[in-house]
């Protein structure tokens, strides 16, 4: 418990940390038709972020523990040989998506062609760094060495915050110059935390893939997981980027807002998955992780009910730039309440997703996450053709409470139906995938 206690109020300074971050942005930028455009584009970089770091974050922490010294150095080897690949076609995708796709779907800008180019490749430079940034936070956390995990994106905003500061340093194009120095620095700070640990690259070393094979496809089926819940904000994003100039910025914003009392408790998950993942060999109960699960909603439903409760005080707080006038704070108002009511489900889903990660259950994960893109999009057909752009949230706390009752459901009738399945697994890890 008191690692537990240190590492969460380790987490919560270094999430408000990230809120000054976002309170920078929101302020210095506003919400415009130019803003839509610019999250649009950076929206599909962060879906490629996300996925590349949680997917390889997730499958990964379980994975370490199974492999031995030498297995390691060799997986990494493949890993790394995998992401340069990957992460270069990913750069001759993401230059041409940023110039032609966003006015399919209304959202242009003032930008020149070479300044979009320009700001293009700024973005697209991050998943790489990401990239790398995982597989050094995966083995961290599954070595125990929370610290480094719990803050890592922190030193993305310390990154990222001090060019912001500066006077001259405001619009779009230096907000992308400042989100790639901070992924920079995230990922120099966590190589630099991991040391050697015994794993070294060498471009001349063979590219084993067969004996890994049932480790990339836990990857995979965890890139499908994530690439699922990245796309259901992004598709929230499209679907009221035509109500009007500025709508899909402010969706943005609530969004986000809504992810920080999520992250204030996420130094929780991460100490779950790391602490489950080396017990796994001893075995890990579906109540156990059902308990945590009730907790951390607990904790959630407690959080939201206060911050709903004081919106009218830290709201103006937020948003304090008359750019902001009472009509978009009315706005911001009522999609934060739907958001937040969801939060306490989110929580839940997220120590219940920790406990299928342990357990190997992979694939479950990944059809949930296709899942949840299928009904989110008809809760949005039904909700923003009722209620405008506040029918986004509604149907963002309805998805939440759709997945946690999925998750836990689905929890109790494996731990009911394949009891036998799971020690058998426990006892022979090598062969759960």
């Amino acid at each position: 418990m008191e690692k537990h206690l240190s590492y969460n109020l380790l987490n919560i300074f270094s999430r408000l940390f990230n809120f000054l971050l976002f309170w920078l942005i929101v302020n210095k930028l506003g919400a415009s038709g130019e803003t839509d455009w610019f999250f649009f584009v950076y929206g599909f970089v962060y879906f490629f972020v996300s996925t590349i770091f949680f997917s390889l974050e997730f499958a990964l922490v379980p994975t370490w523990p199974l492999l031995s010294e030498k297995e390691r150095e060799r997986f990494w080897q493949t890993c790394i040989f995998f992401g340069l690949t990957g992460t270069l076609l990913l750069q001759l995708i993401g230059v041409p998506f940023s110039l032609y796709l966003p006015g399919l779907f209304g959202f242009s800008s003032s930008f020149s062609y070479g300044h979009t180019i320009f700001l293009s490749v700024i973005l697209f430079l991050q998943p790489p760094l990401a990239f790398f940034s995982a597989l050094h936070c995966s083995l961290l956390q599954s070595s125990g060495r929370y610290f480094w995990p719990i803050t890592h994106i922190s030193w993305r905003t310390l990154g990222v915050v001090p060019i912001l500061l500066l006077p001259f340093c405001n619009g779009i194009t230096w907000v992308g110059i400042a989100y790639l120095i901070g992924e920079l620095l995230r990922f120099l700070v966590l190589m630099g935390a991991k040391g050697s640990n015994g794993i070294s690259f060498r471009l001349l070393r063979p590219i084993e893939i067969s004996p890994f094979k049932k480790y990339f496809e836990a990857i995979g089926w965890m890139a499908l997981m994530i690439s699922a819940s990245a796309l259901n904000p992004y598709i929230d994003l499209v679907m009221v980027g035509r109500l009007g100039a500025g709508d899909a910025t402010l969706v943005e914003y609530a969004a986000r807002l809504r992810g920080m009392p999520v992250l204030l408790l996420s130094g929780t998950l991460t100490i779950l998955l790391g602490d489950w993942s080396r017990k796994y060999v001893q075995e890990l109960s579906w109540n156990q992780v059902t308990r945590y699960a009730w907790r951390l909603g607990l904790c959630g439903l407690i959080m939201g009910g206060v911050l709903i409760l004081s919106q009218p005080y830290w709201i103006p707080l937020v948003f304090t730039v008359k750019k902001f006038d009472s009509g978009l704070l009315n706005t911001i108002h009522r999609l934060m309440v739907w958001y937040i009511l969801g939060t306490p489900f989110l929580l839940i889903t997220g120590a219940l997703g920790r406990g299928f990660m342990v357990l190997r259950q992979f694939r479950l994960l990944a059809v949930m996450g296709v899942l949840s893109v299928f009904v989110n999009v008809i809760l949005n057909v039904m909700f923003i053709e009722m209620f405008g752009v506040q029918g986004v949230a509604i149907s963002t706390a309805l998805l939440d409470l759709f997945l946690s009752s999925a998750y836990f459901l689905s929890g109790k009738m494996l731990s009911e139906r394949r009891q036998k399945s799971w020690k058998a697994d426990l006892e022979n890890p090598q062969e759960s995938l």
